[in-house]
């Protein structure tokens, strides 16, 4: 599987995942066109993740007003792969806190040396103290993820489809996708062998 560069987002470089590279059309692939639903829009922020094995799936930058669909079409290798869906709907609070920090402080004096090279010198102490401060945190309105143990066959035309319903409460569905009479297409659900559901 190809590679591209590291994703460089929220500053979290070295915890991105690589993306997702698709073979070319001249190589062995299938055809599979990716839909993502949120029928619930749990909170003011949203971060959505599809990862095949261990890359992730490019789908752009997620926003929650425009969150209730999205299509990307995408060729895949004839290879049996794990397919994770996530969606983390969540906002951001700044509190007031209570912490504790270590600080030195002045606690009396000290004597070295002899004679005429004795010097006196402060002595400081560590001590812990309690102060208030301002904390930014991330809160969870909405969490759920879904695995699909996806195997597609060359020239073969797929669809995943992911819904999230609420928190706690997702799927993820495979068909593949037959021509029919008069442009139009029929679906069916992929067969035990090309589909095997991990988890939801």
């Amino acid at each position: 599987m190809r590679l591209l560069l590291p994703v460089v987002a929220l500053g979290l470089v070295a915890c991105a995942p690589r993306l997702y590279v698709p073979p070319s059309a001249a190589e062995p692939h299938a055809e599979l066109t990716l839909r993502v639903l949120h029928h619930e829009v749990s909170g003011v922020s949203l971060d959505y993740q599809v990862l095949v094995g261990e890359f992730e799936l490019p789908l752009g930058a997620a926003s929650v007003g425009q969150s209730s669909s999205l299509t990307r079409h995408v060729r895949v290798r004839p290879e049996s792969e794990p397919w994770r869906f996530r969606t983390h709907f969540f906002h951001r609070e700044t509190r007031m806190v209570t912490v504790f920090e270590n600080e030195r402080v002045p606690c009396g004096t000290q004597r070295t040396g002899y004679g005429r090279g004795a010097r006196t010198s402060t002595r400081y102490c560590q001590r812990t103290v309690q102060r208030r401060r301002l904390r930014t945190t991330t809160v969870t309105d909405g969490r759920c993820e879904a695995h699909l143990q996806l195997t597609p066959q060359a020239a073969e035309r797929y669809v995943v489809q992911y819904d999230y319903y609420g928190h706690g409460a997702c799927r993820a569905r495979c068909f593949v996708r037959s021509p029919g009479v008069g442009g139009h297409f029929s679906l069916r659900p992929c067969a035990q062998g090309t589909l095997r559901r991990v988890s939801e």
